[in-house]
């Protein structure tokens, strides 16, 4: 055998090598994007857990993808979910309240912190040193799925703002 017919042989498996690293990949993407999680959760009760757990957890990814698209930045859940764990929290509690008009997610619980930061846990919270926590935003359903708006609301919200 020749160097020609080597190489012509070598050749000849390369479009196969090619055609199958193609639908490995093509495979790979189908399986990631139907085991992405679904934005938002799937009833209100859903919701209350996930943000429990979330903020219990320190899951900013959990946290984010239960907020109505483009109703906060990019890093907003992880932003929020490092200030309340400056806050120290201890005795969270999620729980679900109409007001004005409108129905509004409440996080509330003590803040143990005592080394002063004290400040906004949040656009619609409250954390002061020593004191309660509590952050409320909108819930809304679209398509059978309960969301959070991170908009700050207008309506006056079961924290008080």
């Amino acid at each position: 055998m020749t160097a020609t017919n080597a190489k012509k042989s070598r050749l000849r498996f390369l479009p196969y090598v090619i055609f199958a690293a193609l639908a490995m990949w093509v495979a790979a993407e189908v399986f990631f994007i139907n085991n992405d999680p679904e934005p938002g959760a799937s009833s209100r009760t859903a919701l209350e857990e996930q943000v429990l757990k979330a903020a219990r957890n320190g899951d900013a990814d959990g946290l984010k993808q239960l907020f109505a698209k483009d109703s906060v930045a990019d890093d907003y859940a992880k932003d929020y979910l490092d200030r309340l764990s400056d806050a120290e929290p201890s005795g969270l509690k999620v729980s679900v309240h109409a007001r004005g008009g409108a129905e509004f997610l409440t996080l509330a619980g003590a803040s143990g912190s005592t080394s002063g930061k004290s400040g906004n846990a949040g656009e619609s919270g409250k954390a002061a040193k020593g004191g309660a926590i509590c952050t409320s935003w909108q819930v809304e359903s679209d398509g059978g799925r309960w969301f959070l708006d991170g908009t700050p609301p207008v309506e006056p919200t079961p924290c008080g703002g």
